[in-house]
């Protein structure tokens, strides 16, 4: 088996705190509500299209800050490992964590997509996934707190699940073998796990990097029509509605501008997610980005050391001029030189 690579998801390959709510909002509750008979293709057309509007601007964000939600040493890396993973020297990139909102793994791996394929990380679309909804996607399986396929590990009753070989194989689908196991993890506590594949449990300093609750309502704001934030409107009818059962106090008279919608968005979402409200921690700057990037290669070296090999071998096959061929004829057309200069 080719090395197979897992993720823990927050604080480790991203930090998802902000996008909790929207997540929740556009994720959960609107599809059920775009279902309504009541809802024309018109109205669903353009909240989906808002929807993804919205991920897009998340995603432009990342490269614009080199990494906000996503950790930014895996945007550097996960280019080389989806290549090997399209050239069949890497089995599996998965995600495995015990954030128990499967939409949001989802939702984040679809950002963290959108952010590769575009520069300076230029990832091709042909070493990503499609998922069944026709997203791109980086990762699979992307496995959360109770996804079926982790149910050989037991939930304890504060509700925590350690992460094990066992659990990892069903949900890959296969049995894996732990010495070919990689998994980045930014805590010590799956003890069985970490006995299991020793020092390929990577241990990585935790991201705590949160966006601010202003910066990603302004950009939800701007991702969708302001009609749709105006109470009667067909628009407003579904998202203003479903974005009310979370954020219960956001209630717009239609008389707002794009600024003061921004902020009453803010303020409600700073109830939510007090840890994003007013100043947040900045983002790493180009020093950390660089040892962090180093270190998590410097993990999985044997990876691409196993990478390295494995195309060499493949290269066996190849013809190639025979070692010393330019040699040899450079030595020949001087001695042709040196008999025309005698003659």
């Amino acid at each position: 088996m080719a090395p197979v690579i897992g993720f823990d998801f927050d604080e480790c390959l991203a930090q998802g705190y902000s996008i909790v709510p929207f997540i929740l909002i556009l994720e959960r509750l609107m599809p059920r509500a775009l279902k309504s008979p009541s809802v024309s293709n018109v109205t669903r057309s353009v909240l989906e299209k808002s929807t993804n509007a919205f991920y897009l601007r998340l995603a432009l964000n990342e490269i614009e800050t080199k990494g906000t939600f996503l950790r930014p040493s895996f945007l550097t890396l996960l280019p080389k490992l989806l290549k090997l993973r399209q050239q069949g020297l890497v089995e599996h990139l998965f995600l495995y964590s015990n954030n128990g909102i499967s939409t949001l793994l989802d939702t984040m791996d679809h950002i963290l997509a959108l952010t590769l394929v575009r520069k300076p990380y230029s990832v091709p679309q042909d070493q990503l996934l499609i998922g069944p909804n026709g997203r791109l996607q980086c990762l699979s399986p992307r496995a959360s707190l109770d996804d079926p396929c982790r149910a050989v590990e037991p939930k304890d009753p504060n509700g925590f699940r350690e992460k094990s070989v066992a659990g990892i194989s069903a949900c890959i689908g296969q049995a894996v073998d732990t010495t070919e196991l990689y998994y980045f993890d930014d805590t010590r506590m799956h003890t069985g796990l970490m006995n299991a594949i020793q020092n390929r449990y990577v241990v990585v300093k935790k991201y705590e990097v949160r966006m601010a609750n202003k910066k990603i309502a302004e950009m939800f704001i701007e991702s969708f029509p302001s009609n749709a934030f105006y109470a009667g409107s067909k628009e407003a009818n579904v998202l203003l509605t479903q974005m009310q059962v979370i954020l219960p106090g956001f209630r717009p008279t239609g008389k707002e501008s794009s600024k003061s919608l921004t902020e009453k968005l803010t303020k409600e979402l700073t109830k939510f997610s007090p840890l994003a409200g007013g100043r947040v921690l900045r983002n790493w700057n180009a020093a950390e980005i660089a040892a962090d990037e180093r270190a998590l290669e410097s993990a999985i070296s044997p990876v691409f050391t196993y990478g390295q090999v494995t195309n060499d071998n493949a290269a066996g096959s190849i013809f190639r001029a025979p070692v010393g061929g330019r040699r040899l004829v450079n030595k020949t057309r001087r001695r042709a030189r040196k008999t025309r200069r005698n003659n």
